[in-house]
């Protein structure tokens, strides 16, 4: 399944970034000269270009997370839920935790683009689908399986 492929765009508007190289390393970076020392300091961001957008996709949840962060995704009825995480004889000594949503919305710079979320990163049962419900005894005998990714399905693009 191909993935969304996205480009950042810096909004370079005010200010400006020189080049500086670590002392140790030689590392070449942009620092704001404005900003005292020379601790990296990148762009603003102006907002995204999508540059491949799929009418199927997968995408995980770390880049979820991240796009909420920098607020150009946005989720829809958003839920939050934990699963038991622990071993099977104490499947509740740890936990995982999941956020669950309807729709996921990408604003880029040139209009947004609505997904269906189709499928949640959850705890499933292993050899199941999606509807097949995580019990006891599924904890028990260690059938259960974790997705840290989305399904999604394009709906709409403005």
């Amino acid at each position: 399944m191909q993935g969304i492929k996205l480009h950042k765009v810096a909004d370079k508007s005010g200010g400006e970034r020189v080049v500086r190289y670590d002392p140790e390393t030689g590392e070449q970076k942009l620092v704001n000269p404005d900003t005292e020392g020379d601790a990296h300091e990148p762009w603003p961001l102006a907002g995204i270009r999508l540059l491949e957008a799929p009418d199927e996709v997968r995408i995980s949840t770390t880049f979820v997370d991240q796009g909420v962060e920098e607020g150009w995704l946005t989720g829809e009825n958003e839920r939050f839920l934990r699963r038991p995480a622990g071993p099977a004889d104490r499947p509740t000594s740890r936990w995982h935790h999941f956020m669950h949503y309807d729709s996921l919305t990408f604003h880029t710079l040139d209009g947004d683009v609505k997904y269906k979320v189709v499928h949640q990163p959850d705890k499933y049962v292993a050899d199941g689908n999606d509807s097949d419900e995580v019990t006891p005894d599924t904890y028990r005998e260690g059938n259960t399986r974790v997705d840290w990714f989305y399904g999604l399905e394009k709906e709409e693009q403005s």
